[in-house]
């Protein structure tokens, strides 16, 4: 018979005991903060705990790809990944991107996890590839010289690596990636035995796995729903995989609007570019970045639209004047280009509802709320409707509201 799942039974064998090296390992991993979600508080630790041990007791459950990322030395980010080789053995294979690339998947294909250490996922196709691998059913296992067969795929992937911000292309609506930023170990807690004696606790960890409740629960493909595992380093990475054309456009936007005060903008992709003052810039390239990294929609034909802009007779002020124009243009709310705190600095409650009016006709939703979650909800507290509000009250608005509107509606209901 053919066995192309192969899952090497460990020789570890689960026994009661104490792990107190072990525990304060994953807290320094995973750390001792809190995160809130739906009105419940979890610790970092916590979520870490549930991800090596859904690894034990589901082997067959997607999860995240794990990014463990320190400029600093001494952090114990690739000794986590030995570890998590030495309490699964064979069932861990350490990868490189040349051979997550190459033809030939035999040594990986049937693995619990793989990890990379050192990443630094400079090709596109490579980032993908990862991704795919920790939410396809299906994989290939492919030998040398053997003809390839198609598997079903469980694979997990762990990464480490020193570049803190760019080791790979991260779009700000991927969901797939859990980034921890990992700090030093302080120097009292290491010493030669120090790895030995994290071992030496696998047998009393793994009865402590087996007999632990997980705090977390089902919530998405990857285990976690994704607003439990972002973070800051997370949020570095998607804030660094923009393009220097996004970039220039995002400043461009930000800047007019914020002189304006318009909360929603009509504009051509020649008006970005004169915005930009930079006439080396293609349309194309800017049509691309609006579209394909902004996620704005073209209005598709050419009718007329109203332009704001500055306008000075060089006495006094430049004043806010606008003219009619007709092109194909991109309707721009500040959601695109504003955080939530910016916004309410920027604009009243009526001019964030007409603009929440005009999300809701281009994309059937409000970009607006979508800022808002169990970390950011606090911001509420800025309108008047939300002053009086507990915390746990503002917990029920984001769970059942799809809009600041809506969220208005039901204030007076809770």
């Amino acid at each position: 018979m053919k066995y192309y799942n192969k899952y090497f039974e460990l020789s570890h064998y689960p026994v009661a005991g104490d792990c107190p090296l072990t525990i304060e390992f994953v807290k320094h991993i995973f750390g001792t903060g809190t995160v809130q979600f739906e009105s419940k508080i979890y610790n970092e630790y916590d979520l870490g705990l549930d991800y090596i041990q859904l690894l034990y007791t589901d082997p067959t459950q997607f999860l995240p790809i794990l990014s463990l990322v320190s400029k600093q030395r001494g952090t114990g980010k690739t000794k986590f990944w030995e570890w998590i080789g030495a309490i699964f053995q064979q069932n861990v294979k350490p990868i490189n991107s040349q051979m997550l690339n190459g033809q030939f998947t035999s040594l990986f294909a049937s693995s619990l996890l793989v990890y990379i250490d050192e990443a630094f996922l400079d090709k596109k196709e490579t980032v993908e590839k990862l991704k795919s691998l920790v939410t396809s059913d299906k994989g290939k296992i492919e030998h040398k010289g053997v003809d390839a067969d198609i598997i079903d795929n469980y694979i997990k992937v762990g990464i480490s690596t020193n570049d803190e911000t760019s080791f790979a292309y991260i779009p700000g609506d991927e969901v797939r990636f859990w980034v921890r930023k990992i700090h030093p170990i302080p120097p009292d807690k290491i010493n030669k035995y120090w790895f030995d004696n994290l071992r030496k606790e696998i047998p009393a960890f793994l009865h402590f796995l087996k007999n632990r409740t997980l705090v977390t629960e089902y919530r998405h493909r990857g285990w976690f729903h994704p607003d439990l595992i972002k973070t800051e380093a997370l949020q570095a990475i998607i804030n660094e995989s923009r393009s220097n054309i996004e970039i220039a456009i995002e400043e461009a936007l930000r800047e007019h609007m914020s002189i304006i005060k318009k909360a929603v903008v009509h504009l051509s992709t020649k008006d970005i570019r004169d915005l930009i003052d930079d006439n080396k810039i293609q349309l194309t390239q800017i049509r691309w970045a609006l579209t394909s990294r902004l996620g704005l929609i073209n209005q598709g034909v050419s009718k007329e639209y109203e332009k704001f802009f500055l306008s000075s007779n060089g006495i006094g002020d430049p004043e806010i004047r606008s003219e009619v124009k007709k092109s194909t243009f991109y309707s721009i709310t500040a959601s695109s280009i504003f955080t939530a705190a910016q916004i309410i600095e920027l604009y009243s409650l009526d001019e964030i509802l007409e603009m929440e009016e005009i999300e809701w006709k281009l994309y059937e939703k409000s970009l607006f709320w979508s800022k808002f979650n169990y970390l950011t909800k606090d911001l509420l507290f800025q309108f008047d409707q939300f002053k009086t509000r507990s915390g746990s009250s503002l917990d029920i608005l984001i769970t059942n509201c799809n809009s600041i509107f809506s969220a208005i509606l039901l204030y007076s209901e809770i």
